[in-house]
């Protein structure tokens, strides 16, 4: 249960900042977010929630070493996913160079 609360703080924490490259509403609200803390008070914000994910995940992995291998492809797939997403994002950043 520990593993799944730190996916799902990940999915919210990572996925709000990778979805502002295709949505616009949701790199408006990140702005806004951006406006109302300021950079540094949204970077504090989004480390604290790494720190967060990260600890749940690991803790998780930790507390349910019986299922490892299942724990492992569903995070390994949620950032196989993450990287195939990436690849237009930087092709299209260094053709535009």
């Amino acid at each position: 249960m520990i593993f799944y609360l730190g996916l799902l703080v990940m999915i919210f924490n990572e996925g709000f900042v990778i979805l502002r490259h295709v949505s616009p509403y949701l790199s408006q609200k990140r702005d806004a977010l951006m406006k109302r803390f300021g950079p540094s008070g949204w970077k504090k914000i989004h480390g604290t929630l790494d720190v967060i994910w990260m600890t749940l995940v690991g803790v998780g992995f930790l507390l349910d070493l019986d299922n490892w291998k299942r724990n492992l492809i569903i995070f390994g797939s949620i950032w196989g996913i993450v990287a195939i997403y990436y690849i237009p994002v930087i092709y299209k950043k260094i053709k535009n160079r």
